[in-house]
């Protein structure tokens, strides 16, 4: 977001947040927390590589295995025991 009437040691622009599109426009809509508005604006800078470079998550999701017993896996019987099991019966 671009500051009207800036003076020289501040700075140009704010940092805002993007929420969207509006329909059948070429802006974008942004969100400015220090401010606490929603406008629209067509001369925004994205900065997606200083962000994905510094990004530290807000939460830690940890996974354990989880092992039921009721739904345990158990090996099965080889193919080598089936074939014993179709010749003894007479039929090949």
């Amino acid at each position: 977001m671009l500051v009207t009437n800036p003076k020289k040691s501040e700075p140009r622009s704010r940092l805002c947040q993007f929420v969207g599109y509006p329909k059948e426009t070429r802006c974008g809509i942004f969100f400015n927390p220090q401010e606490n508005r929603v406008f629209v604006s067509t001369s925004a800078s994205f900065l997606e590589e200083d962000h994905m470079r510094d990004y530290k998550p807000l939460s830690k999701l940890v996974l354990n295995e989880a092992i039921d017993e009721s739904t345990r896996v158990v090996d099965e019987a080889g193919p080598s025991s089936r074939a014993d099991e179709t010749t003894a019966s007479g039929q090949s």
